[in-house]
């Protein structure tokens, strides 16, 4: 394999691949290179990528057909030894994750099947120990398959080689999932036979089936490959939508991580035409040097109307209505996670907020429209703002509690104690850890008071008979803490308590979703719930009855492997003494230490690629405390997708308004009237 064996310990993180929804039919730059008997599927990538780079020298992404780049990655060598230090290092990683008691047997109401970690890397552990995986792709299907049972965003392990190439289903290009009227069911068409193409006495026909199989079962199916924890959302995730095309994401149907498309797809459509359709791979990886590249960035088209006020980089935007609808303004937020590379950026973005809803109530808006389709989450901070800023007089509420395990109470114990005697250890890395995630003084409790001690916090409190911490919420009134984690105050707290008056009343205000709202988007949906905003998802599977407003991970905070790994790192390197860390060497900071490197070489960036969700919201009222990744929460109302809709976010907000305030009605069933 030469240089390309490497890449299992040593890739960074992989650029996503750039938007190409044209009709692209693969060229010799792109197909099968005929092979000798010398040449490995891996040589023939490298010769392709030559092949292309002398077109251009500058090129940073590359093109190759689904079928070579997959052959490449199965002549990838199984190692036992690697896959078994693979699998004990995770596991004291996975013991972080919040949710992983409860998945064995989730609550009634969780809409995904259980699964128990535990004894799925065991299954896997196993074959790998018997020697059983024909190659080392085969080993990482596993273990994604594994990952992906979890239903959660915030756990993910993005392993090495899996990672190298991104599969597309190019020529086919995106899907979308339409209405005809709005009322009747909505059925799957092709995102290239709608846009633009659908004039004279042609029009789109729907897709009928794919690979032989009905098309709704084949994209169910394809659909639980994915993190959201609701079906609907898994399903809506496929296709294209355009908040989701300016984050360059047009629906996990044309890519997704990890997932490969077979050379390729044969679509049969409801008019007759049958048709196959070949799969492509693009990769950034140099095979001659196997240096990291970046791809490039591509403007989306055009299908939002002119924006009121947006910032480049900066991921909200706000719009006024016109015609039948002059009263009302909209505030679209893809993401609470800016692109720009700025210290100032979340600071832009709360104040960008503030300008839009000054300027509503200058103008005279009666109500509001917050979109946040496709936001999957970003900075938690930026969802509290958003709240507050629509909500002055109110409070954040989002309480939340951890795993207690005996490794969170090494780590908080001996981070306090070196906090309040700063000369403890020489008082090494106190600057570092204070007003830090382990810090006592970065929270208060559910009524707002300080925690007295470590054990005040920590508890431990016995719920289904797991333990957890005590609830509490984050103390935004420690600017301090807020300036370290998010670089700005949220408003309503600190120097920023004094807010102009709200703009909208909560009947007047409605939160449009597409149901893959996640992470930071969910808890600003929970908290404007508790407030009494209505909320209205725009799409799902093709069925009647209720669909929830938040489908994605609900937890309210993701750590990485890499942070993981300094936590422990810090501790035994600079907060215990001798006897100390020969106490932990058999616990899991002690595994983490010891392991713990190579575990992170084995994910893409080092550790960036491998991810567990470190709190649990909680709702502060819920006696049981059942974290509010398991709580059936079904929205107000859902509307269909339509061609218009699709095409121009004015119409979709047109028909949301219409909905909620006019006389259009909610798809039967999906109303709590119903």
């Amino acid at each position: 394999m030469g240089r390309f064996g490497c890449a299992l310990v040593s890739l960074a993180l992989l650029s996503s691949a750039p938007l190409s929804f044209g009709r692209v039919l693969l060229g010799s730059d792109v197909s099968v290179l005929p092979r000798s008997k010398e040449q490995e599927p891996c040589a023939l990538v490298a010769a392709a990528q030559q092949k292309q780079l002398s077109g251009n020298k500058k090129e940073k992404t590359f093109r190759i057909s689904a079928e070579l780049a997959h052959a490449c990655l199965q002549s990838v060598p199984f190692k036992k030894r690697d896959a078994l230090r693979l699998i004990d290092g995770l596991d004291s990683f996975w013991h972080w994750q919040s949710t992983i008691d409860y998945l064995k047997d989730p609550p009634e109401g969780y809409l995904m099947p259980a699964t128990d970690l535990d004894k799925g890397i065991l299954r896997i552990r196993n074959k790998a120990a018997a020697n059983k995986y024909e190659n080392e792709i085969e080993f990482q299907q596993d273990m994604l398959a594994l990952v992906n049972s979890v239903h959660d965003g915030h756990f993910n392990l993005y392993l090495d080689a899996i990672n190298i190439f991104s599969f597309r289903r190019v020529e086919f290009g995106p899907i979308v999932s339409l209405s005809s009227d709005g009322k009747s069911l909505p059925k799957v068409y092709s995102y290239n036979d709608l846009n633009g193409k659908s004039n004279g006495k042609w029009r789109p026909s729907a897709i009928k089936s794919i690979d032989g199989e009905d098309a709704q079962q084949w994209l169910r199916r394809l659909s639980y490959r994915g993190s959201a924890q609701d079906p609907d959302a898994l399903y809506n995730a496929l296709f294209y939508n355009p908040p989701g095309h300016i984050q360059d994401a047009v629906g996990a149907f044309f890519t997704a991580p990890g997932v490969y498309t077979e050379p390729q797809i044969h679509v049969e459509f409801e008019n007759g035409t049958k048709k196959e359709y070949q799969n492509d791979a693009i990769f950034h990886v140099d095979f001659d040097g196997l240096n990291c590249k970046s791809g490039p960035v591509q403007v989306p088209v055009d299908i939002f109307r002119s924006r009121l006020l947006n910032l480049v980089m900066v991921p909200v935007a706000g719009y006024f209505l016109e015609g039948d609808h002059s009263d009302i303004a909209v505030l679209s937020v893809s993401t609470f996670a800016p692109t720009k590379n700025d210290d100032n950026v979340n600071a832009e973005f709360s104040n960008l907020t503030s300008t839009f809803l000054a300027a509503s109530k200058k103008a005279g808006k009666k109500k509001l429209i917050v979109d946040v389709t496709s936001n999957g989450g970003g900075s938690l901070f930026l969802g509290f703002d958003l709240f507050m800023q629509l909500f002055p007089e109110a409070k954040v509420t989002s309480a939340f509690n951890l795993r207690a395990t005996k490794e969170l109470d090494i780590i908080g114990r001996k981070i306090n104690q070196l906090l309040k005697d700063p000369k403890t250890m020489g008082g090494r890395g106190a600057a570092y850890e204070r007003n830090g995630i382990f810090d006592l003084n970065s929270y208060v409790d559910v009524d707002e008071g300080k925690f007295r001690s470590w054990d005040d916090y920590f508890g431990p409190v016995t719920n289904d008979d797991f333990d957890f911490t005590n609830l509490a919420l984050w103390d935004l009134d420690n600017e301090i803490m807020s300036l370290k984690t998010s670089r700005f105050v949220v408003a309503g707290y600190g120097s920023r308590s004094d807010l102009p008056s709200q703009a909208f009343e909560a009947e007047d205000i409605i939160l449009l979703t597409d149901a893959t709202c996640a992470s930071t988007c969910a808890v600003l949906a929970d908290l404007m719930k508790a407030k009494g905003v209505k909320s209205i998802v725009a799409g799902g599977r093709p069925r009647q009855g209720p669909v929830q407003a938040v489908g994605g991970v609900k937890g309210s905070q993701v750590l990485t492997f890499e942070q993981l790994f300094k936590a422990a790192a810090h501790v035994f390197e600079l907060y215990s003494t001798p006897q100390e860390r020969r106490q932990w060497e058999d616990t899991h900071i002690g595994e983490i230490y010891r392991t713990g490197t190579y575990v992170l070489a084995r994910t893409v960036g080092d550790g960036a690629g491998g991810r567990i969700n470190y709190r649990n919201a909680i709702h502060p009222d819920d006696k049981e405390r059942i974290p509010r990744q398991f709580v059936n929460e079904p929205a107000d109302c859902r509307i269909w997708h339509t061609p218009k809709t699709i095409l121009d976010m004015a119409n979709l907000w047109s028909v949301a308004a219409n909905t909620a305030w006019g006389d259009d009605g909610c798809t039967p069933g999906s109303s709590p009237s119903d």
